[in-house]
């Protein structure tokens, strides 16, 4: 029996493992075309296969299949069907790539990561834990009065909306998001948590993500207007991945990370800069399936009045893993953006802000939040 099958699916990995490095998506046409050549031409050694040893190749590749899905594929090369197995291949190859990029930890490209349940629990700890945007006068104040009596500080809500563009495979999207969270003040210590959810609306697929961020900080006034904080939480995130061709995952994501930050209120104006690290892993099994990630802000904001005040922040992104087959991609970003809060009565705020990433090549990512919080 002549099988087409084991120089088809090597070359057909290797396209898929560039596939998953630069677009996290689809594949280029270009890639596209060159595996569709491969795929039809005769000059490929007898080779007899079995489900083990089908699955082993793909392991070694990097890739995760099972071996009933390995059996499926070598029926279809036995049956003469190559196109069947072309599809089928791809698919469920696609699949796999496809859940560690955004239902886990970014699967090694930084354009990739930013959308990843990683990269969005970096954003919520930086910008609401680490360098939150600068208070009003009025809700300092009514804050302040909360923690003397250690209530409940805040019930917050936020909004966002991002459009997403990959340049290089043209894959667009949108991620719309929404957070709930609480948080509580006992004496220096604050504690609390935050409930993410995104719903991803891209050109091949569409995904519903929900989290669960625990968090602890020690506040620390170090003089009238200069404090320190040092925060750790958890977080874990679950997600819903659903391919526009019928293809179907979920995916589970664990981390954690330890911040600290310095901050500098002199009424005015308000000045903070702060560090995480962030590590966080998925059960996808691929074999970038983990991100260690610093991030390093700072945040700066003038009051208007006793209810307004103007923000501007700029984050930067370094990833430090060691991947497997490292990809020559950036390791590294930026993330710069402004808000403006106001507070509308002794109870209730609001903030609307702007947000956009730089310095990633073949990417572009622009984002619109409005959030508002509650005091009692």
């Amino acid at each position: 029996m002549k099988f087409k099958l084991k120089y088809c699916l090597t070359i057909s990995l290797a396209l898929l493992f560039l596939f998953a490095l630069t677009t996290a998506n689809s594949f280029a046409g270009s890639d596209m075309e060159r595996l569709e050549e491969v795929w039809s031409t005769d000059y490929f050694v007898e080779e007899r296969w079995t489900p083990q040893s089908l699955h082993h190749l793909f392991e070694e590749a990097g890739f995760h299949i099972t071996q009933d899905e390995a059996a499926h594929i070598i029926e279809l090369e036995t049956a003469g069907d190559i196109r069947a197995s072309h599809d089928y291949t791809m698919n469920i190859l696609g699949i796999s790539v496809l859940s560690g990029v955004i239902g886990g930890s970014g699967g090694g490209d930084e354009a990739a990561a930013y959308t990843s349940p990683a990269g969005v629990t970096s954003r919520l700890v930086m910008q609401n834990l680490v360098i939150p945007a600068a208070k009003t006068r009025a809700a300092k104040k009514k804050e302040d009065a909360q923690k003397a009596l250690n209530m409940p500080r805040t019930f917050g809500a936020a909004l966002s909306w991002e459009d997403v563009d990959f340049d290089n495979s043209g894959e667009n999207g949108d991620l719309y998001g929404a957070t709930i969270g609480m948080a509580w003040d006992n004496e220096n210590i604050s504690y609390g948590f935050m409930l993410p959810y995104d719903y991803l609306d891209f050109d091949s697929f569409d995904a519903h993500r929900i989290g669960l961020l625990g968090f602890g900080q020690y506040n620390l006034e170090l003089s009238d207007s200069l404090s320190t904080s040092f925060t750790g939480h958890l977080n874990y995130t679950y997600t819903d991945l659903d391919l526009d061709n019928g293809g179907s995952d979920d995916v589970n994501m664990f981390g954690g990370g330890l911040s600290a930050a310095i901050t500098l209120d002199k009424d005015l104006y308000i000045l903070s800069t702060g560090v995480t690290y962030l590590y966080n892993t998925d059960d996808t099994d691929f074999d970038n399936d983990e991100q260690h990630l610093i991030k390093w802000g700072v945040n700066a904001g003038v009051r208007n009045g006793d209810n307004g005040v103007f923000n501007v922040f700029a984050v930067w992104n370094s990833d430090i893993t060691d991947y497997d087959n490292d990809p020559d991609v950036d390791e590294d970003y930026y993330e710069v953006g402004m808000e403006g809060s106001f507070t509308l009565s002794d109870t209730f705020g609001m903030t609307i802000g702007y947000k956009k990433v730089i310095e990633l090549d073949d990417f572009d990512a622009d984002q619109v939040y409005l959030g508002s919080t509650w005091k009692f």
